[in-house]
């Protein structure tokens, strides 16, 4: 992320936990936004606005559970979700 955070011509926005603790890491940088968001719900209209502007999006989150039929489902939703914002 660093890498991407100094090519001038990308803006940035992490979506991430709603238990995310920013330390700043990347208080430095005009190109990324970090914002808290629950993927496993409806996204926000700020969250769809950034990501209509989006280039790539990058999913590396994954829900684990001990049973791998609902962890499929609520992670196949969480991408639905980030594919096809509601507006």
């Amino acid at each position: 992320l660093e890498t991407l955070a100094n090519t001038n011509n990308l803006n940035i926005v992490g979506l991430a936990s709603p238990r995310y603790e920013d330390h700043g890491m990347f208080k430095g940088y005009r190109n990324v936004k970090i914002i808290k968001a629950d993927l496993s719900k409806k996204l926000s209209y700020e969250i769809c606005d950034h990501l209509k502007l989006a280039d790539k999006i990058f999913h590396l989150a994954w829900i684990r559970l001990n049973n791998f039929e609902n962890e499929n489902i609520i992670n196949w939703n969480i991408i639905n979700n980030l594919l096809k914002p509601t507006m």
